[in-house]
């Protein structure tokens, strides 16, 4: 019945009433429930009066059957009361064989209406003026097996009076499905924690694959291995000339002056060589390039690649 009411909810929400319910109408599969056959629904926004003659007989509501077609969405709610009650009892509630038998039925169940209710159908042009014997309903009486709380939604189902009858939307707050609405709430929070979760990790997958932002460095492949003289000679010049690249420096020189320059270098500094530019002209042109007016000596203000240890 929750999954009923919840289907009927979503679709009078929507500016749908079904006009057709009873048990061949509703599919039930494992644990869910589908609404079916809605070749009889009606638009919600539409003026009465409608079809008189729909909906299955015995699950038809009271202004169906005493009005020439005004009746409006509370009539999916009768029809689902009717539904309920054959769910507990596994028997139809108004097995009517005409719409006056089907009338009577009705009032041996929940009892006849009151006068301010007949009038109010009166006014709606009924097909026929009938006076009914006065009756005291007693529905309590064909369900003794069940809940107190399922007593008291079916009888608010079955409010003679459309404008009384609750709404798909009360009988979910109704404390019968009090247990279900938790349920339902549990599976809601776990599904949207494992949403997010699934999110986080979706996120976190983007950030570690995207290409992360870049620090402008120098790298030197510089080879300091080993003890030969004319070895360390040609890394200082393969140093000079990528520095050359990556710092946009001007010329320096050519490889046979470096090399000259170079060789007055002590060769056993060679652990040193990617700290330092082996050519005395280099030196001096960085010096001239970031010399700033300071107290500081000189060096403290070449970048960190170019300072050396003196000897």
């Amino acid at each position: 019945m929750f999954q009923l009411f919840k289907s009927l909810d979503y679709i009078h929400s929507n500016g749908i009433f079904h006009r057709d319910i009873k048990p061949e109408n509703i599919l039930i599969r494992d644990s869910l429930l589908k609404l079916a056959d809605f070749g009889s629904c009606r638009s919600m926004y539409t003026t009465p009066p409608y079809t008189e003659y729909i909906a299955t007989r015995w699950y038809r509501p009271p202004e169906c059957l005493l009005t020439n077609g005004y009746y409006t969405y509370k009539m999916d709610i009768w029809a689902a009361g009717c539904v309920f009650f054959e769910i507990l009892t596994n028997k139809p509630l108004f097995p009517g064989s005409s719409e006056m038998d089907q009338i009577a039925k009705i009032h041996d169940v929940i009892g006849s209406p009151r006068p301010r209710v007949l009038a109010k159908l009166r006014k709606r042009k009924p097909p026929v003026r009938v006076k009914f014997p006065k009756k005291t309903g007693w529905v309590y009486i064909l369900i003794p097996h069940v809940s107190p709380n399922a007593r008291d939604l079916l009888m608010l189902l079955l409010i003679y009076d459309e404008e009384e009858r609750i709404s798909t939307a009360e009988a979910l707050r109704n404390p019968f499905f009090t247990d279900l609405r938790i349920s339902e709430r549990h599976q809601v929070c776990l599904q949207e924690l494992k949403d997010s979760r699934t999110k986080e990790k979706v996120r976190y997958t983007e950030e570690t694959d995207s290409p992360r932002s870049i620090v402008p460095t120098i790298e030197l492949s510089i080879d300091t291995a080993g003890s030969d003289p004319e070895r360390q000679s040609r890394n200082k010049i393969k140093t000079t000339n990528q520095l050359q690249k990556k710092l946009h420096l001007p010329h320096l020189g050519t490889a046979d002056q470096m090399e000259e320059a170079s060789s007055d270098s002590d060769p056993s500094q060679g652990e040193c060589l990617s700290m330092h530019l082996p050519s005395l002209q280099a030196r001096s042109f960085l010096r001239k390039s970031y010399r700033q007016p300071s107290t500081l000596h000189d060096t403290d203000r070449l970048p960190s690649i170019h300072r050396h240890k003196r000897h």
